[in-house]
């Protein structure tokens, strides 16, 4: 207790990093295999120790198939999970982490980005088509809502293990603030003004269409009000 790492031992210890050597003793000064540096690591990256099977009788085997999950040690093909490994190998295992949060912080700030957009794209297509009632607009927004959620969660299964860590949630979030800050604005007023001049000469077309295909209805229509009218004559007169 009186060693000068004894206080970070106990916060690991606290929050499960750390578990120690047997009979709540902890050994910080002793030799540290790849297989215990990395169920450190794998707590660290957000893998709950008690849930995922990293404590007790077959710790073992569940922090190496985890370890083999992340790529812990890519490019350690030498080293065994039981070698005691140096301070270089750790530090290489330590670069794979932080390679893998700057993926997953990279792909979940293009998520919020894309979850923009896509919201945007209703919004565009809300001011081209107005909506008389807002049933619809609810309807479009609990849509985007399911998409929204689905989207998140086979991102986060797919770069951490379906873990939600807070700079994943945070690198959303920027995404998104980002794209409406400085993209949103310009993105909907001229993909408007694009769609609305592309859909003149359609528009344009297709009312001449209707037009042409609606003449023997229009033409009956003014003979049967002409023969009403014929008829209401003859009955008045």
């Amino acid at each position: 207790s009186s060693r000068w790492s004894a206080g970070f031992v106990g916060y690991c210890a606290q929050a499960g990093i750390v578990s120690g050597v047997g009979d709540s003793k902890f050994d910080p000064a002793g030799q540290l295999t790849a297989l215990q540096f990395g169920k450190m690591l794998l707590v660290c990256l957000g893998y709950d120790a008690d849930s995922e099977g990293l404590t007790g009788a077959d710790w073992q085997i569940n922090t190496s198939k985890l370890m083999t999950s992340a790529k812990l040690l890519k490019g350690l093909d030498s080293v065994k999970a039981t070698d005691v490994i140096t301070r270089e190998q750790a530090a290489q295992m330590i670069s794979h982490v932080i390679v893998w949060e700057l993926y997953a912080l990279a792909v979940s700030f293009f998520r919020g980005v894309l979850l923009a957009w896509v919201y945007d794209n209703i919004r565009v297509y809300r001011r081209i088509i107005r909506h008389k009632t807002i049933v619809f607009m609810s309807i479009e927004d609990i849509a985007y809502g399911i998409y929204a959620g689905i989207s998140v969660f086979l991102m986060c299964f797919k770069v951490s293990d379906g873990i939600i860590r807070g700079f994943i949630i945070m690198g959303i979030a920027a995404g998104a603030f980002l794209y409406f800050r400085f993209i949103s604005v310009l993105y909907i007023r001229w993909t408007v003004k694009i769609i609305k001049f592309l859909l003149k000469p359609v528009c344009f077309i297709l009312k001449n269409v209707v037009h042409i295909i609606t003449i023997p209805v229009r033409n009956l229509k003014r003979y049967i009000e002409h023969r009403n009218k014929m008829r209401k004559k003859d009955s008045q007169g």
